[in-house]
């Protein structure tokens, strides 16, 4: 096994709504690409995920390296959807389709990712969600990759995701102003080992929209993995019980005071 290197690579695989003539759509058959192949750009990749448009980015060093990115495969998934006169969808990261409507966007419209999820709190495997069978989510999930190991190390991962819920999850209950995802996804902890590191699954695309949220969601990823030797001090000032609990009842008041005892910041 390869020693983790010193400053991780930050990489995010976003989902976004579309609109098409005034309303929120669809994004099957306008993007192209799919998990299995996506559709390559200079920066990252595009591809449908259900009826949303993901796309992806390539590995980054720094914030500005990362900004960049974001915004040019943004730019690339707008340039495609003009041709079809679509746009992307700002400040949304929850909608509720009426059931006509996803029978109208056809089979796709009804299959989710099949890989599982797991829980770094409790190194268990994430139920599979279930909520309004109309809701769809868009995610803004952060990839932290360290090493490359012929399996990932799930102890370490555990510990970024844990840190990930303190310096990007606390936050994210009185930053993101959608309630609606979390009935669905965005639970304490929730990630995907990776060959490269690990994938943070607990954020929705709400810090996409603006240069100081990227910046926010590109130093939160990496000083999670940076400061993980804080983790321990962490749990005597606020304990991953009560950020556990924060984040999933989305109780912005302990969340508030929680982030005050830990003298974290956010934007």
């Amino acid at each position: 096994m390869k020693t983790a290197i010193k400053h991780a690579l930050i990489g995010s695989d976003p989902e976004l709504f579309i609109v098409r003539n005034g309303h929120i759509g669809s994004a099957i058959g306008l993007v192209g690409g799919s998990k299995e192949e996506p559709r390559p750009t200079e920066f990252g990749a595009l591809q449908e995920d259900n009826v949303l448009l993901e796309f992806n980015i390539l590995p980054t060093a720094s914030v500005e390296e990362f900004k960049h990115h974001i915004k040019a495969v943004m730019q690339d998934a707008t340039n495609t959807l003009s041709a079809f006169e679509a746009e992307l969808v700002r400040g949304v990261s929850s909608h509720i389709f009426r059931q006509e409507e996803l029978e109208g966007f056809g089979p796709q419209a009804f299959i989710f990712g099949c890989d599982p999820d797991f829980n770094g709190w409790t190194n268990q495997m994430n139920p599979a969600p279930f909520a309004d069978p109309g809701l769809r989510t868009a995610g803004g999930h952060l990839h932290i990759g360290y090493s490359h190991l012929e399996e990932p190390d799930a102890i370490l991962n555990n510990k970024i995701i844990r840190m990930c819920d303190y310096t990007m999850g606390l936050p994210s209950i009185l930053m993101d102003k959608d309630e609606e995802r979390r009935k669905l996804y965005g639970k304490a902890g929730c990630l995907r080992h990776k060959p490269y590191g690990v994938e943070y699954r607990t954020l929705s695309n709400f810090w996409l929209f603006s240069d100081e949220l990227l910046a926010w969601a590109y130093e939160g990823a990496r000083d999670a993995y940076a400061n993980i030797n804080k983790l321990e001090g962490y749990y005597d000032i606020v304990s991953g019980e009560e950020v556990q609990r924060i984040i999933n009842e989305n109780d912005k008041a302990a969340a508030r005071a929680a982030l005050l005892a830990l003298e974290i910041k956010y934007a």
